[in-house]
């Protein structure tokens, strides 16, 4: 069973990950987001190996709403790549 403190961690860990997934769905901005919240929540799963996360719901919406972020972050540099290359190009 994990301490205390550790305890608050894994659940502040577990908020960050909510927080910067719903972060991740700005364009352009986004990204960094996503990526942040995927690796906090590999960070989560390894800080309590016995399981115990009263905020994995958040940890897993989280997750979801990163990689909804990352197909938006590259959807939208993929148009403004293309919008450069037909302007330029």
């Amino acid at each position: 069973m994990p301490t205390a403190e550790q305890k608050i961690a894994i659940l502040e860990g577990s908020q960050r990950c909510l927080r910067h997934g719903a972060a991740s769905l700005i364009p352009w901005f986004g990204l960094p987001y996503a990526i942040s919240a995927i690796v906090r929540r590999f960070q989560m799963r390894a800080a309590d190996p016995e399981g115990w996360n009263p905020g994995r719901r958040c940890l897993a919406w989280g997750c979801a709403l990163a990689g909804l972020g990352l197909i938006v972050n590259l959807a939208a540099y993929g148009l403004l790549l293309a919008w450069i290359q037909a302007a330029f190009g």
